[in-house]
């Protein structure tokens, strides 16, 4: 009977160290929690890389880039671009030998020839005043002056003055060799471009004969 007892004595000494041995395993469980919160902390390090690269980047650069090239460039383009001279008269003939000299007229009175008024060789290859006073751009100047050849003749005007009425008249010096009648042209240009041409026959040495005649204001050619 002592022998019993002593067995399931033992018996429990026995399975208490087993019951107090449990509690260690559950010590090793807590310790892999911490685990979680170390990976989600590290996703908001990536939010703060994008957004400010790509904002910046596009606005400062398209609107500023636009503006200054496109108003410069259109106002001056508005202004009339000429060439000057602006007025033409040139005159030509058909047999050498016979002197023919140009006349160009500031007005439509037959009674300016041979006056300040009347552009020709003798006084006008440094040009003459005419229109406003002192203003070299109205004024006529004889560039070109031939008299053994066929021509050409020529006299120009870079600006005309406003109002400005021109004529146009050939004169056959006299004493030269060609006496017989003589197809003449006097051709007008104005910017470059051919507004008149009039062809006449010229017949008697030391005539005057009148060709044509331009209204500046009107751009107008009348053939006289």
């Amino acid at each position: 009977m002592f022998s019993t007892f002593l067995y399931i004595s033992c018996a429990r000494s026995t399975s208490d160290m087993d019951d107090t041995a449990q509690p260690s395993n559950a010590t090793v469980q807590p310790a892999q929690e911490p685990s979680e919160p170390t990976t989600e902390p590290a996703q908001p390090a990536q939010e703060p890389t994008t957004e400010p690269t790509t904002e910046p980047t596009t606005e400062p650069t398209t609107e500023p880039a636009q503006e200054p090239t496109t108003e410069p460039t259109t106002e001056p383009s508005s202004e009339p671009q000429y060439t000057y001279p602006r007025v033409r008269f040139t005159l030509t003939w058909i047999h050498a030998g016979d002197d023919m000299d140009l006349h160009v007229l500031n007005g439509t009175d037959p009674m300016l020839r041979n006056t300040a008024n009347d552009c020709h060789y003798e006084n006008c290859s440094n040009g003459l005043d005419w229109g406003v006073q002192g203003e070299e751009q109205d004024n006529p100047i004889l560039r070109q002056h031939d008299d053994t050849g066929t021509g050409p003749e020529i006299t120009t005007i870079d600006q005309p003055h406003d109002g400005a009425k021109y004529t146009v008249y050939v004169h056959d010096y006299p004493e030269s060799l060609f006496e017989f009648d003589h197809n003449v042209t006097v051709t007008l240009t104005v910017d470059e471009v051919e507004i008149c041409s009039v062809s006449k026959n010229v017949f008697a040495e030391n005539s005057y004969v009148a060709f044509l005649e331009l209204d500046w204001d009107l751009q107008l050619c009348t053939s006289l």
